[in-house]
């Protein structure tokens, strides 16, 4: 960049001096001094032929510039798409572990919506066993207590 900078100060440089120099060759004209005609003549040719290989210089310079530019972008596109593999992996990964847990969730949620059923249905059946069992604790009870008092009659 401080090759391009100055390029571009010298060329604006170049750019001052063939002005003054134009000046100059008019004044020699109109003193009509051949030699100092001749001399700034040379000049201007000179300062020419130095602005134009400032331009070219500035043009290269610039060419370099976009260049690097480019490359330094494609530099970073590949590192890009190198992380972009890399996150894609890494997401196709979890997303992998995620299902694996969610079919490994409704498993669970399955056996224990079968072990809740399983639990509740035992559950009526000791309730049922137990007022099955109450009844015959009471009818033995009841027959206990009549046959006590038929005894008890009896006698």
């Amino acid at each position: 960049m401080d090759s391009l900078t100055e390029a571009e100060r010298q060329l604006t440089n170049l750019a001052t001096d063939r002005e003054r120099i134009q000046r100059a060759l008019s004044q020699a004209v109109e003193d009509a001094d051949a030699d100092a005609m001749i001399r700034h003549r040379r000049a201007l040719d000179d300062n020419d032929v130095r602005q134009y290989a400032a331009r070219a210089r500035i043009m290269r310079l610039r060419k370099s510039e976009d260049e690097r530019a480019r490359q330094d972008a494609m530099a970073e596109r590949e590192a890009l798409e190198v992380a972009l593999a890399e996150a894609t992996r890494q997401y196709a990964d979890a997303v992998s572990v995620a299902d694996e847990r969610r079919v490994q969730m409704q498993t669970i949620q399955a056996r224990l919506f079968g072990l809740d059923s399983f639990i509740e249905t035992h559950r009526q059946s000791i309730n049922e066993g137990t007022a099955t069992l109450r009844q015959y604790v009471s009818r033995w009870h009841t027959d206990a207590i009549k046959a006590a008092s038929d005894d008890a009659a009896c006698i």
